[in-house]
């Protein structure tokens, strides 16, 4: 388990280190980040803006707003095997995303 100190060392070359990186090789500034995995949290989030980072975006399903955090901006993930009325479904809200074997059924 790493200390507070090696976490904190360990996030920002995760953050700053990569984005300096991303910069030297590609000759621009970065300004946005994908949460991998959409793992983040309120910490995270801040980190992130330290680093100058702009916007970044999670996999949380859901439409953005403009009251929304920029360093937490939903998305969809879209993979090969989504057609685009999947995408449609998703974007629209009526994707069911539990299949019915899973789904519990209750009667009253």
């Amino acid at each position: 388990m790493l200390s507070a100190q090696e976490y904190a060392k360990l996030v920002d070359k995760q953050l700053s280190g990569s984005k300096k990186k991303l910069e030297e090789k590609m000759g621009h500034e970065i300004k946005y980040l994908a949460w991998v995995f959409g793992i983040y949290d309120d910490t995270l989030l801040v980190d992130a803006n330290k680093s100058g980072y702009v916007a970044a975006f999670t996999i949380d399903r859901k439409h953005t707003s403009s009251g929304d955090s920029p360093m937490a901006l939903g998305r969809y993930m879209v993979v090969s095997k989504h057609t685009i009325k999947d995408f449609e479904r998703m974007v629209d809200g009526t994707e069911d995303r539990m299949p019915a074997s899973k789904k519990e059924i209750v009667k009253y």
